[in-house]
């Protein structure tokens, strides 16, 4: 018998996944009747690897809904968000945060300040690239949602910068990216729910600049 030694690689072409996400999954925040004015301050986690329940990680800084966030691969930054306390007057009345907060994944606690987007809203949509997290859209009144995009250095905390702009005004939507880009899907173009948006627009993530059109939805 002849024997030879042999090397066998596998590259598969043209894989450009993130390489910086984990296992862990967080959910900030939200609507619950078990909480006050109907709002929750309940930070929750579990594996994504693992079927199971979620855990209690800890708190955020006040009771919110509505929020965005924004990851590297050891830090969960949750951006603005809607705030109902006790102490409001009228108590309950709607607020638009511009509150950032974070926790590290690796070390369940209570979330610790950030600091301030340059404009306070909730029901945006964000995404990142495990060092820059954008957030784009949301409402930012009784009756005005907005298309400011901004940004910050997730590993840096400090005020968000403005970005750009959406193509349109848009809340109640929806993201998605890879590495590079970042894509706002559908939504509506007024506070309240009016106007239905299906219109697809993208960011390169590293450029600073408006969103581009790529393109629309079917159905609209």
């Amino acid at each position: 018998f002849v024997s030879k030694a042999a090397t066998i690689s596998y590259s598969p072409s043209a894989f450009t996944g993130i390489n910086w996400n984990g296992t862990r999954a967080l959910a900030p925040g939200g609507n619950s009747p078990t909480e006050s004015y109907s709002h929750s301050n309940v930070i929750q986690y579990f594996d994504i690897t693992t079927l199971g329940d979620a855990q209690d990680f800890g708190d955020l800084t006040e009771l919110k809904n509505g929020v965005c966030a924004v990851s590297s691969g050891q830090r969960c930054v949750i951006m603005g968000g809607q705030g109902r306390t006790s102490t409001q007057t009228p108590p309950g009345s709607g607020r638009y945060l511009d509150e950032m907060e974070y926790v590290a994944f690796n070390t369940p606690g209570n979330a610790v300040s950030f600091g301030l987007l340059g404009t306070g809203v909730h029901d945006a949509a964000a995404g990142s690239n495990g060092t820059r997290g954008i957030i784009g859209g949301g409402d930012a009144g009784p009756s005005s949602a907005t298309a400011a995009i901004q940004y910050i250095t997730i590993d840096t905390p400090s005020a968000g910068s403005s970005f750009g702009n959406l193509t349109q005004v848009t809340h109640n939507f929806m993201s998605t990216n890879d590495d590079t880009y970042l894509g706002f899907l559908e939504g509506y173009t007024s506070a309240g729910g009016f106007g239905y948006r299906n219109v697809n627009t993208w960011v390169t993530m590293d450029t600073l600049g408006n969103s581009v059109n790529q393109g629309d939805f079917g159905i609209g």
